[in-house]
């Protein structure tokens, strides 16, 4: 089981490069059975704002309503548990906000492996980051 990040699934979208054709491998992967993953309810909101700012509302919604049916993802509540979690986080490491929750929904769930492109990850000892 991985931990997905949301700048997975927006190069996965919008991406015609490298990191794009590797985030769809990843996602294909997913969807064919071959892994399974993790993502916090909030990379939706993540998602729906990078991709309407680069192509609009409507393309937005179609891409996170096909995440939310996609096969082996699951999506973890923010619980204020997290959350509260996430501001400790967030308080004792260099991360921002949401990252911070990434990290506090990963530990909440027990994963220790998260597909990013975002370097950041790298400074939790306890997490691994995978580029896909």
């Amino acid at each position: 089981m991985i931990y997905v990040d949301s700048n997975v699934f927006i190069n996965a979208a919008i991406n015609d490069s490298d990191a794009g054709k590797s985030s769809r491998k990843l996602l294909t992967q997913l969807i064919k059975g071959q892994n399974e993953a993790m993502t916090s309810v909030l990379t939706i909101d993540e998602v729906l704002w990078a991709l309407q700012k680069e192509r609009g509302k409507a393309f937005a919604a179609e891409v996170t309503k096909t995440l939310l049916c996609m096969r082996n993802l699951s999506f973890v509540d923010a619980t204020r548990s997290i959350v509260e979690n996430a501001i400790e986080i967030y308080g004792s490491e260099k991360l921002n906000p949401r990252d911070s929750t990434h990290v506090a929904t990963m530990f909440a769930k027990g994963l220790t492996e998260i597909a990013s492109f975002d370097q950041d990850f790298d400074a939790i000892k306890e997490i691994k980051r995978v580029t896909p």
